[in-house]
């Protein structure tokens, strides 16, 4: 007997979601569809509410039950990159080199905005603005069924961000002989997120659908100068643990 496709096996666990609930993620998808389509013609500023709820079709008052604004809109989207993220993060094998890890992440970042540039200046923008959040919800079952249909145990894939995975992964590159042994790891994380994050800041709205390309050519000028620089004294950053959010954990 033929085994079931990641399809249909995902088809199976959201019906067993209570109507109503996947009926809200309809909405809460639609209306990030419809932010990512207004965002081709204009910046967050100039696009409102009224307008996002009216493209899907529902009132405003409803677009304010999922969402408490736009900036809110933009971390549900952050969401559902973390989610992607961890899902290739849990393909890794764990004999893969540490750095190619750390550069799938970033391809898969541009494979998500490479439709969509602006969104990602305008994460960045929000994010100088009013900081990460320190509490991010998680991504209900419902959302991620309909989002990723083919992709198999999506509903229990754990969402992960740069700060869960680069540090591991920058570790692994060390231990491996990949970046010399006196490697600050920490200091190389703080770079390896600069680039991700000044990137698209320096671009701004000249953001060019090839952002992988110009992150790929970062990455290997940094992994060169980890590779030339001589030991330091003493660490320049010490070691911390992060604050993580539930998206990332």
């Amino acid at each position: 007997m033929k085994s079931p496709s990641a399809s249909e096996r995902n088809a199976a666990l959201l019906a067993q979601i209570p109507l109503r609930e996947r009926k809200l993620a309809q909405t809460r998808l639609a209306l990030l569809d419809a932010l990512l389509s207004a965002l081709e013609a204009e910046p967050l500023a100039d696009i409102r509410a009224k307008d996002l709820a009216a493209r899907v079709g529902v009132s405003e008052a409803t677009f304010f039950n999922h969402f408490s604004g736009k900036s809110e809109l933009l971390l549900y989207f952050v969401l559902h990159w973390s989610v992607e993220v961890g899902f290739a993060a849990r393909v890794f094998d764990e004999d893969a080199s540490g750095l190619e890890a750390i550069e799938r992440v970033f391809a898969i970042t541009a494979e998500s905005v490479a439709k969509h540039p602006r969104v990602l200046v305008e994460i960045v923008a929000q994010q100088a603005v009013v900081g990460a959040p320190h509490e991010a919800p998680a991504l209900a079952a419902a959302d991620r069924l309909l989002r990723w249909p083919g992709i198999d145990g999506v509903a229990d894939v754990p969402a992960q961000g740069l700060d869960s995975i680069v540090p591991r992964c920058l570790a692994r590159a060390v231990a491996r002989g990949e970046l010399p042994a006196h490697a600050d790891v920490n200091l190389l994380f703080l770079a390896v997120a600069s680039v991700f994050l000044g990137t698209p800041a320096a671009l701004g709205p000249a953001l060019r659908p090839d952002i992988g390309a110009l992150w790929q050519a970062q990455l290997s000028l940094l992994w060169a100068g980890a590779r030339a620089a001589p030991a330091p004294e003493s660490p320049l950053i010490q070691p911390t643990k992060p604050k993580r959010s539930r998206a990332s954990k």
